[in-house]
């Protein structure tokens, strides 16, 4: 971490909220659901490459979750450290999510309806499509842009974290209740029960096991996040331990690592559908922890500075939500031409095309739609700020007229020391997250796990 900061503001710290290894890792993401992409369609489910391509999906939408639950919670913990309640703060959250997520989407799915003809958005049921709602509608999830499927959980997990940061701030960290921490973290540990629990229930029947891939089933990923969260804002002494060992890249990726290594090997074939789709989940789960605490709690380590922070590393992060956005119809268009399918390496060939049509179409959807809106939304929200100000303030008469002027452009920064910049939260990368698509009912892991597992 940057020391600068804070030794001039002690409470930056908590309230910091941009962090360039994250962007990095969510560069990372993105790039492996390209690429799985690419491998699966190239080569095909049933090929050793083609299930590398399946693997590298699912890790790159871990990761993306991950993130969302890490960028996403941390803010509502810092409020509690500012005296701020959830209630004030959820109107302008759900705005920039809206905004961050929605137009930038809505460009991508007309346009690649259009060019690849993507099956129901034009129909009677655009409604479905363009409202994210197609994750409740098993014949639907993988209509529209396939990709969206996972932007449905995230939406999902916005509307829900308000009403969890409700109900920790009462009796949570910062809440000045005797057992604050136990509650806290026996809460975040209670939701992953539960989306363990929801998975084993959902994949032991065959009109049920679609939830498998819904918010309830893979809530744990972004608990994940949430738990790197409240270990970076609130140092618990008690475990510092856990601080130190999750601050470590030459523990934890090695480990993570270890952990993910059989599951592409069919780690969990041949055990009940209810106990597979669990220890899939669970270790998931235990995968993104571990690539995300380096990322989140040892940034300033050299480790993570060489492989994450580099400019070409952000700027990629930056651009994770485009990049997922347009990816996937710009694969299926070079994969329709001929050339492409008669040259050499037809693989080769489409990973080139789309990495750089996607890297192009990402850094327009950044600069033409994502960073203009979000911006506005920050200007809209620092003249509101200000306008609640003079009306909380009465004027000081002895202020020269120099000085009344200067101080406007001031509190329309403030944010900007904060280290906050717009497209910084997750999803989808996206971001989606974060971050796919053939959707399986296969055997192995137990229907739900393959669903997970193939639909990413």
């Amino acid at each position: 971490m940057d020391s600068a900061p804070a030794a001039q503001d002690p409470t930056w710290t908590v309230r910091r909220r941009y962090f360039p290894a994250v962007e990095g890792m969510r560069g990372v993401a993105a790039l492996a659901v390209l690429f799985g992409h690419v491998l699966f369609f190239g080569y095909g489910a049933g090929t050793t490459r083609g299930l590398v391509g399946t693997w590298l999906g699912v890790i790159g939408v871990n990761i993306f979750f991950a993130i969302s639950g890490f960028l996403l919670y941390r803010p509502f913990l810092a409020a509690r450290h500012g005296g701020k309640t959830v209630a004030a703060a959820t109107p302008s959250y759900l705005v920039r999510r809206a905004v961050r997520i929605f137009p930038a989407y809505w460009v991508a799915l007309t346009v690649a309806a259009a060019v690849v003809t993507l099956s129901g958005v034009f129909s009677g049921d655009w409604w479905i499509y363009y409202g994210l709602l197609q994750i409740w509608f098993p014949q639907d999830q993988l209509l529209g842009l396939p990709v969206a499927w996972t932007l449905c959980i995230e939406v999902n997990f916005y509307l829900a974290l308000p009403f969890v940061a409700a109900a920790l701030a009462r009796r949570g960290a910062g809440s000045g209740h005797r057992h604050a921490l136990a509650w806290e973290f026996g809460a975040l540990g209670g939701l992953a029960v539960f989306s363990l629990a929801f998975s084993a229930l959902v994949v032991s029947s065959a009109s049920t096991v679609f939830l498998a891939t819904t918010i309830g089933g893979l809530l744990i990923w972004f608990v994940s996040g949430m738990v790197l969260a409240a270990l970076d804002v609130i140092h618990p002494a008690a475990l510092a331990w856990a601080r130190r060992l999750l601050s470590r890249p030459e523990i934890c990726w090695p480990l993570a690592a270890a952990i993910f290594a059989p599951l592409p090997l069919g780690g969990f074939d041949g055990l009940q559908p209810q106990v597979g789709t669990i220890l899939y989940v669970l270790s998931m789960a235990v995968v993104s922890t571990l690539l995300m605490g380096p990322v989140t709690l040892g940034d300033g380590g050299r480790t993570v500075r060489w492989t994450l922070t580099s400019r070409l590393m952000v700027f990629m992060g930056t651009i994770s939500y485009g990049i997922y956005l347009w990816h996937l119809p710009i694969l299926i268009w070079v994969s329709g031409k001929q050339r492409v399918i008669d040259s050499t390496y037809p693989v080769v060939t489409k990973t080139v095309l789309v990495l750089l049509g996607a890297t192009v179409a990402g850094a327009g959807s950044w600069y033409l739609i994502e960073k203009p809106l979000m911006q506005r939304v920050r200007s809209i929200k620092a003249f509101a700020g200000r306008r609640r100000t003079a009306r909380e303030i009465p004027p000081e008469p002895e202020l020269e007229p120099e000085a009344a002027a200067a101080s406007g452009p001031e509190l329309a920064q403030g944010e900007d020391r904060e280290g906050v910049r717009p497209g910084e939260r997750g999803g989808g990368g996206g971001d989606a997250g974060a971050d796919i698509d053939p959707l399986g009912q296969g055997a192995g892991r137990g229907g739900g796990a393959a669903q997970v597992a193939e639909q990413a």
